[in-house]
């Protein structure tokens, strides 16, 4: 076999894993709502303009505009979906539909055009220990742009079929956040139960103020079994693996908005490796998110340090 031969077998190859990675190029591997942000503002327009037409006594006109914010309107809304196909992402629905007869061009992007994924957290509801995020992600790219917000299952599938396929230079911190840690809450109740993690009950009565650490010591001395960067250099493969699988519970309990198991998961991760900085800057974040939603300053001064 000459070089030219082996050359096609590599790319051959190389084709036949990337279908294996990535199936379903050419059909829906995922679809979710368009932000519904627009809608609503056409929706308020139009009842404001009922409200008009009726005071100017156009009865007939005010209940046909009506008719357009609380019927149409959210038909409209309601099948407007951005679906991705393993390559490309477009739009479906009556709304895009009408928007391509009058621009004469259909709305989609494909992901080597993409050039930038955004995604904003608003805090909506706090209760006890957990708290409600909603996350709205922008995907933007050559002359396009698709924004979509969380609030099921759909959007976790869009988030899991579409940013693996994208560089993460593409991607803000909180748009890799999601990537590497948005999860079903099924799988993220086993998780929780598989590594022992506390029952809320139990954590939401907690104390806030607690140390960290293998060994509580006097200021000057030395720990056993401490190493010069303040991780414990008895700790095993094994308490290595579990203070990894904690700090990535930690994160995805973070994400999805439980905060005292979060803060329970971070605490026993650094009780086996005090000294892993990146599970002490996740932890930092932790302790940001709490110290926002509790207005604790305290907690707030605790998240600067770490």
């Amino acid at each position: 076999m000459n070089e030219s031969d082996q050359l096609e077998t590599l790319k051959a190859l190389t084709e036949v894993a990337k279908e294996r990675d990535y199936p379903g190029h050419g059909r829906r591997l995922a679809s979710v709502r368009v932000s519904p942000g627009s809608y609503l503002a056409a929706a308020s327009v139009l009842t404001f303009g009922s409200a008009l037409l009726l005071r100017s006594e156009q009865d007939l006109w005010a209940l046909g505009a009506l008719g357009l914010a609380w019927l149409v309107v959210p038909l409209l809304a309601f099948t407007d979906r951005i679906e991705f196909d393993g390559d490309v992402l477009r739009r479906r629905g009556p709304a895009p539909f009408i928007q391509r007869l009058i621009a004469g061009r259909h709305k989609q992007l494909r992901i080597e055009d993409c050039e930038r994924v955004d995604t904003q957290a608003l805090r909506t509801l706090r209760r006890r220990g957990r708290v409600r995020y909603r996350y709205r992600t922008q995907v933007t790219g050559r002359n396009a742009e698709f924004t979509f917000a969380s609030g099921g299952r759909s959007y976790r599938e869009m988030i899991s079929q579409l940013l693996p396929r994208l560089h993460e230079d593409k991607l803000d911190l909180r748009t890799l956040e999601l990537r590497d840690y948005l999860c079903e809450p099924k799988e993220l109740n086993r998780e929780a139960a598989h590594l022992h993690l506390a029952s809320v009950d139990v954590l939401d009565s907690a104390t806030l103020d607690f140390k960290l650490g293998r060994n509580q010591h006097q200021p000057g001395k030395r720990s056993e079994g401490a190493d010069g960067d303040g991780s414990a250099a008895t700790i095993s493969p094994a308490e290595i693996e579990r203070a990894m699988l904690l700090g990535a519970l930690g994160n995805k309990l973070r994400i999805a908005g439980r905060l005292n198991q979060a803060r329970e998961a971070f605490r026993r991760a650094l009780i086996i490796s005090p000294g892993n900085g990146r599970i002490i800057f996740d932890f930092a974040r932790l302790l940001r998110s709490q110290a926002s939603s509790l207005s604790d300053a305290k907690l707030l001064s605790r998240a600067r340090a770490a």
